[in-house]
C-alpha cells in the first residue's frame, strides 16, 4: 500500500493533466490548427496548457524520484492504470464525456488489478 501512496502524486498529476489536454484541444480547436506551427503557437501562447505540460514533467521527476524506493513492476502499472482512471473520471465529469457499461466494467477491473498489485507479498 505504501507504493500506492508514493504513486499518487504522478497518478494524480498526469491525470489532470491528459484532461487539462483534452479540454483546451477541444476548446482551442487546436485539432483544427492547419499547421504544425499553429498548433506549437497556440501551445505557447495558453497557460492551461503549459501548466499541464509542467504537471506531466513534474510527475516525470517523480517518479525519478521514487524509482530506487519501489518495485517497478507494481508501481509502474499503478501509475499508468491510475492515471487512467483519474482521466476518465475528470472527463466525465467536466467534459460531460459518456462511458459505456463496457467501459465501466473495464474500469473496475482495472482498479482490482491495482489493488491486487499492490498488495501482493514482496
Amino acid at each position: 500500500m505504501k507504493e500506492l501512496v508514493l504513486a499518487l502524486p504522478s497518478i494524480i498529476l498526469v491525470g489532470i493533466s491528459n484532461a487539462i489536454l483534452k479540454w483546451r484541444g477541444v476548446s482551442n480547436g487546436m485539432s483544427s490548427a492547419h499547421s504544425l506551427i499553429d498548433r506549437l503557437a497556440a501551445i505557447a501562447r495558453d497557460p492551461y496548457l503549459i501548466a499541464a505540460a509542467m504537471g506531466t514533467l513534474i510527475s516525470v521527476l517523480w517518479w525519478l524520484s521514487i524509482i530506487s524506493r519501489v518495485r517497478v513492476s507494481v508501481v509502474y502499472p499503478a501509475i499508468q492504470g491510475g492515471s487512467i482512471l483519474v482521466t476518465l473520471a475528470l472527463v466525465t465529469i467536466f467534459l460531460s464525456e459518456k462511458l459505456t457499461f463496457t467501459q465501466l466494467a473495464g474500469i473496475a477491473t482495472v482498479i482490482v488489478g491495482i489493488f491486487m498489485m499492490t498488495g501482493s507479498d514482496r
